[in-house]
């Protein structure tokens, strides 16, 4: 630190601190006025480097290995091998001015925090030249736009560097998830909770699971243990089978593996997870292939239903998110290869005059792609599998093992091994209305949770388990039904194969995010629920919609269980009868250009038919818009029907011309679902949504006609005297 110039050996994070108190920076946008200010410009920052300054160094070495983009912060890492010219080095030089202005700010910040609400600063932002407006300025030019460099912060863990109550930095991760430092990490996670947390789980013992692993009192003699009824701790295993699992549970070896468990014949993550729950200080385990009996499917039938309470009711479920399989291990060892960004520096905390030889703040790149929990949580291995989902959010406690640290979660909150807890580097909050249901009898304090909050967050949730990937499709439901059977007491009336009669109109009214909602071929769920399909759909209502007059109204109920005692689980048949609002639906395959004034238009959401392009050129890139199919009631003397095609350029007023040759054979209904009948002040209500049915191909009732849902509609500002020409009827939905 000696050889450093005098802008670098004049630079404290106390200094930047003062200024962070004037205007916070977040983790990508230097503040407008108060920043330290550098050298003049990059080459003068060049040259302080080549004096010897490791700090200038550590800068002018990370312009030179990222690559220049358009982004607003320096993303693209090449390291040695970046050619110069199309670095942002070469970039910096060609700026008009290239002063460099230094900051200090925090992963916890969002646009327009105050120092007061942050706890840690752990990152500095490098801007080059002239800075990007905070305001989000449209008419700034490109030209003057330069990505900032960032840099993590670490301290001791044994002893934080800290400024009144904020801490700086990071903590140091080891790698070696296996090493005694992260065991040590993860106990005092686990006391904490147990110790201090007020709306964490009460410290009662649960019961076991039917069958646990015992991983020896002796720390060496390994079983499956029939636990009869027995209270003690348990962690359970949250994992990606990754395909065939030769270590399994099966009626052949029962009983031998109930005197003996060989640990070297098991696959890795079950060898990790049992040293792993050793270290933790308990005793058993739960892993399904060795816990559940793998042929039997009357044992799969009747464990797979404790699945959800196996999961709420374990002390910690180990989560293996990083590993791909069960060949893959979970205690990744640290690799031996070189970083390939340059050595860290250190920065000086205090101003002069105040000292502390063992506070030490290390300053390094910080690697856009490093490994974080909101990453993980988004992209991990585990986040693809339907299972783990009701796992993770039927677990209270979780420890999870990414690739290069420890996280966890609980009632609490987050946290990583690093001592982040908020930020975008850790996920949004669970969903608190619906966990608080889920576990809130065993946890220490219970608040009262009102319906609406949890539909909102159920429906939430079925969103994120929509398009996950099940071994079985028959277990679509099944591996959802945990989380079902847990919020059922709180939303009431009956489970209708996903959805719930309490709040039909939201259940229904599910549709494409992406091209389609293909149902799936081989039956496990009607037509009307969310598990028809594997594809991501959305619900635009949050649960618990007004009833009026004209919503739909549930008549009855047919629900044919695989197994009788589990009502959450595999179904063989289900069908609704409804009364509702009927129009003919009539799709045609004509294009027309022009708005249509006489017409009210809305839109069609198919599910087997994905939304077309503007243009007539769909894979041209000038043409990037999809369309959905537009509706149009046409209302004729003797008829009135919603025809169904695309329109374009609806600003410009034409008359239909409709083409009767262009309609297609299928019969459909158009059944209205919920009417927003809230006045909008034209005589029009809000809203107007519902299903579109044909005629089924594999049911028919002698009391009414029996449909199949194919998609949704919509009408915005429908005037209610149009509600007048559609007709109520009875029908059966399949």
């Amino acid at each position: 630190m000696n050889s450093r110039c005098a802008l670098c050996n004049n630079l404290t994070i106390e200094g930047l601190i003062e200024l962070a108190r004037i205007e916070l920076a977040d983790s990508v946008w230097v503040p407008k006025r108060a920043y330290y200010q550098h050298h003049n410009s990059v080459t003068d920052l060049e040259n302080s480097a080549n004096a010897g300054c490791d700090l200038c160094s550590l800068l002018v070495s990370c312009l030179k290995g990222n690559e220049d983009t358009d982004s607003l912060a320096a993303n693209k890492w090449i390291g040695i091998d970046c050619d110069l010219e199309e670095s942002l080095f070469a970039a910096a030089k060609r700026l008009p001015y290239s002063d460099v202005k230094i900051c200090i700010a925090s992963g916890e910040a969002s646009y327009g925090d105050t120092l007061d609400s942050i706890h840690v600063l752990d990152t500095i932002l490098v801007q080059v030249g002239p800075l990007v407006d905070l305001d989000r300025d449209p008419d700034l030019e490109p030209d003057w736009e330069f990505p900032a460099l960032q840099f993590k912060l670490t301290t001791l863990r044994e002893n934080p560097s800290f400024i009144d109550s904020i801490r700086i930095g990071r903590y140091p991760v080891d790698e070696d998830l296996g090493a005694e430092s992260n065991y040590t990490v993860a106990r005092e996670w686990l006391n904490e909770c147990k110790a201090s947390h007020p709306n964490c789980l009460a410290n009662t013992t649960p019961e076991l699971p039917t069958r646990v692993i015992d991983t020896g009192a002796d720390g060496t003699h390994i079983r499956v243990h029939q636990s009869n009824g027995r209270r003690a701790e348990y962690t359970a295993l949250s994992h990606c089978w990754g395909g065939f699992i030769a270590s399994v549970l099966s009626s052949t070896n029962l009983e031998e593996l109930q005197q003996s468990l060989d640990f070297s014949t098991l696959p890795p993550n079950f060898q990790d997870a049992i040293i792993i729950t050793r270290q933790l200080g308990i005793r058993y385990l739960w892993i399904d292939s060795l816990c559940i009996i793998q042929d039997s499917k009357q044992d799969w039938e009747r464990e797979s239903k404790k699945m959800g309470l196996i999961y709420r009711n374990s002390t910690v479920t180990i989560s293996a998110l990083a590993s791909r399989g069960s060949a893959s291990g979970i205690l990744r060892q640290k690799s031996d290869a070189q970083s390939p960004f340059p050595d860290p520096v250190s920065l000086r905390v205090h101003e002069n005059g105040v000292t502390n030889e063992q506070q030490v703040v290390q300053m390094a790149y910080q690697d856009f792609e490093e490994e974080n929990l909101s990453r993980l949580d988004m992209s991990g291995p585990l986040s693809s599998r339907g299972w783990c989902l009701q796992e993770s959010i039927l677990a209270p406690r979780q420890l999870f093992f990414g690739r290069r640290q420890l996280y966890w979660r609980c009632p609490n909150g987050y946290c990583a091994a690093d001592g982040t807890r908020k930020g975008l580097r850790i996920p949004p909050e669970p969903l608190s209305s619906l966990s608080n249901v889920l576990y809130g009898d065993i946890l220490r304090t219970h608040n009262l949770i009102g319906r609406a909050g949890v539909l909102q967050d159920y429906y939430a949730l079925v969103q994120q388990y929509s398009h996950r990937m099940l071994t079985y499709g028959s277990d679509k439901l099944p591996a959802f039904s945990g989380i079902a059977g847990g919020v059922h007491s709180a939303i009431g009336g009956v489970y209708l194969a996903g959805i719930w009669s309490t709040d039909l109109p939201t259940g229904l009214l599910w549709k494409q995010e992406m091209g389609t909602c293909q149902h799936v071929q081989a039956y496990r769920a009607p037509s009307w629920s969310w598990a028809v399909t594997d594809e991501r759909f959305l619900y635009d209502n949050s649960g618990d919609l007004k009833v009026y007059p004209s919503t739909i109204e549930l008549v009855d109920h047919d629900i044919t269980l695989r197994d009788e005692k589990n009502p959450y689980g595999e179904i063989i048949f289900a069908s609704i009868t409804v009364r509702g609002l009927v129009l003919p639906y009539v799709r045609s395959r004509q294009h027309i250009h022009g708005g249509l004034d006489a017409y009210y238009k809305g839109n069609a959401y198919l599910d087997d038919d994905p939304p077309r392009y503007n243009g007539d050129d769909p894979t041209s890139p000038t043409v990037p818009q999809r369309t959905f199919p537009d509706l149009f009631i046409v209302e004729n003397p003797d008829d009135v029907y919603i025809l169904a095609m695309t329109a374009t350029n609806l600003g410009n007023e034409v008359e239909l011309e409709i083409d009767y040759d262009l309609f297609t054979d299928e019969e459909y209904l158009a059944l209205i679902v919920h009417v927003d009948e809230e006045d909008n002040g034209r005589g029009a209500a809000k809203s107007v949504q519902g299903l579109i049915v044909k005629p089924s191909a594999v049911a028919q009732s002698s009391e009414c006609s029996v449909f199949e849902r194919v998609g949704m509609f919509v009408f915005t500002d429908l005037k209610f005297s149009r509600l007048q020409a559609w007709e109520s009827r009875t029908s059966i939905l399949v």
